[in-house]
């Protein structure tokens, strides 16, 4: 019984590691789309360039600085998401991928980058209790 237990994890494991591969590829997809996204308006801001030559320096191109860097916060953002599926950070120090839960680097030797806690419910417990007074002892003893 215990050889079926242990295929059994295993082909749990092999199905995690299957779906762990299958998120990190369409997140790498989603990043290679971004990133000719970000070519496309190189070529733009290139083409406007060249077609005022002249003036070059007077052309607003606001506009399309603000989508590259949108698109570039994007990006950053699948980059953390590919991470966590993994279950894995950065280092601050050097920038390896490390194992989420390390606390040093194993290329350099920095303290790992530790997720902030989750924080934690208070609970708060009455200490004294207060007994109220019938409303007809309240009104004699208002007066």
């Amino acid at each position: 019984m215990a050889f079926f237990d242990t295929l059994t994890s295993k082909s749990k494991d092999v199905a995690k590691k299957a779906k762990e591969l299958a998120e990190v590829t369409s997140l790498n997809s989603q990043i290679s789309s971004k990133e000719s996204e970000i070519k496309n308006i190189y070529r733009e801001i290139g083409k406007v360039i060249y077609e005022n030559k002249a003036t070059w320096k007077e052309v607003d191109l606001g506009e399309q600085f603000a989508k590259i860097e949108g698109i570039e916060e994007q990006i950053a953002k699948l980059k953390a998401d590919i991470l966590a599926v993994k279950g894995s950070k950065l280092c601050t120090q050097c920038g390896a991928e490390i194992a989420a839960d390390v606390k040093f680097c194993p290329k350099c030797g920095a303290q790992a980058p530790q997720a902030p806690e989750e924080p934690k419910e208070i609970v708060v417990e009455a200490t004294e209790i207060v007994e109220e007074k019938p409303a007809e002892e309240q009104e004699t003893s208002e007066e």
